[in-house]
């Protein structure tokens, strides 16, 4: 597997994290990590996993059932930064070695 340290942003607005970006290597190949707030009109969390532009695993988790909590910007922060971090772990881990054989066309060990 790669370092597991990559390049990484967030995207603040108005003392809210709206997303998270890393670019992160394992097994020497480069993929894209993305966690997105679609905001409160449509409460949900996306994360998405690319490798070259092509998504390779997707991740939505809704927070519809907790709109009304006291500290939720603080709270959907954690919830994202979570997910981010799952999905990032679970590439590592190899749960989508075979989706990622599929999308390149080669050996993927």
């Amino acid at each position: 597997m790669g370092s597991g340290r990559g390049a990484g942003s967030e995207t603040v607005r108005d003392a809210m994290v709206t997303g998270f970006n890393h670019t992160v290597t394992c097994r020497g190949e480069q993929f894209h990590v993305q966690t997105e707030d679609s905001g409160r009109e449509h409460p949900h969390i996306v994360t998405l996993l690319y490798r070259g532009g092509v998504i390779i695993a997707s991740q939505k988790t809704s927070y519809a059932d907790i709109l009304k909590m006291e500290k939720l910007d603080e709270i959907i922060g954690d919830l994202m930064k979570e997910q981010h971090k799952q999905m990032m772990h679970r590439l590592k881990g190899g749960e989508f070695d075979e989706k990622i054989r599929l999308c390149c066309g080669r050996e993927w060990d």
